[in-house]
């Protein structure tokens, strides 16, 4: 019922095939007409329904609080609730009601189900709402990893760079002592700045040669564009390349791809 609150539903004949014909306004800002019953079941005295013209039989308006009331619309037709001719009267589910003087029998419980349908298949859809929370800790633990791959990257190149140290620095220092006449005293200490900067350069080599950052990076990524996906399951799509806090910005907190919307728990821990 709570798709229909603040509707009206006209009633009648469906004037082609004689089945009971309901319209509900407003839906949308529209009007939406179907039918139910089988094609010539109910009888001619039973007025037709013309949405259009705003005619109809019947009107059920159901207000904000569930309450339905049916008015007779023509001076012509004839509604029954009860047994008792009516021009307006509240009626519930379990409410009798015959339409024209052939006393057509209105399922009012068939008739709700069947425009409930209707307003759940063409009114607004109600946004799921779903907490990204968790997926703090996914980002914070992609770019964990990332700092981490990129210090040890920092150090293995400080590793080659002192490798290139120690041998281009003993030869500019060997120059510069034969200029000052200490060129005996360097050929002393050349040989250990050499074997130093060998050790040290085979070193990072060796410590390249064994770095799995390049595995390491695909890894992560992979894992992370599994991870940091829409938590509606519906959905569960990539939500890109950017962290917690710009997702937030960003997204303003709905999903780029299913519109669903986000909220953030962890604010209130």
């Amino acid at each position: 019922m709570e798709k229909l609150k603040g509707k009206t539903l006209l009633i009648g004949k469906e004037p082609v095939n004689g089945s009971l014909s309901l319209t509900i306004s407003p839906l949308e800002g529209q009007t939406k007409a179907f039918s139910i019953g089988l094609p010539k079941s109910v009888p001619d005295s039973v007025s037709r329904c013309k949405p259009a013209e705003g005619i109809a039989h019947a009107k059920l308006d159901i207000d904000s609080n569930g309450v339905m009331k049916l008015t007779n619309l023509k001076d012509s037709n004839v509604t029954f609730v009860n047994g008792s001719e009516i021009k307006t009267k509240k009626v519930e589910l379990s409410s009798r009601i015959e339409l024209g003087m052939d006393k057509y029998s209105l399922n009012l419980n068939e008739v709700i189900t069947a425009a409930r349908k209707v307003a759940e298949k063409f009114g607004p859809k109600e946004v799921p709402i779903f907490d990204i929370a968790p997926l703090r800790k996914v980002w914070e633990k992609y770019d964990h990893r990332q700092i981490k791959r990129q210090k040890k990257q920092r150090r293995l190149g400080l590793y080659a760079s002192a490798g290139m140290v120690f041998t281009l620095g003993g030869t500019a220092l060997s120059f510069l002592a034969e200029k000052v006449g200490m060129g005996d005293v360097m050929k002393d200490i050349m040989p250990f700045l050499a074997a130093t900067g060998g050790v040290v350069f085979l070193i990072s080599f060796y410590l390249r040669a064994k770095d799995k950052s390049i595995e390491d990076a695909h890894d992560a990524t992979e894992e992370f564009q599994e991870t940091y996906t829409c938590p509606n399951p519906e959905c569960n799509r990539f939500l890109g390349m950017q962290s917690f806090k710009m997702l937030k910005k960003q997204s303003r907190m709905v999903c780029p791809h299913c519109k669903c919307k986000f909220v953030d728990s962890s604010e209130n821990q």
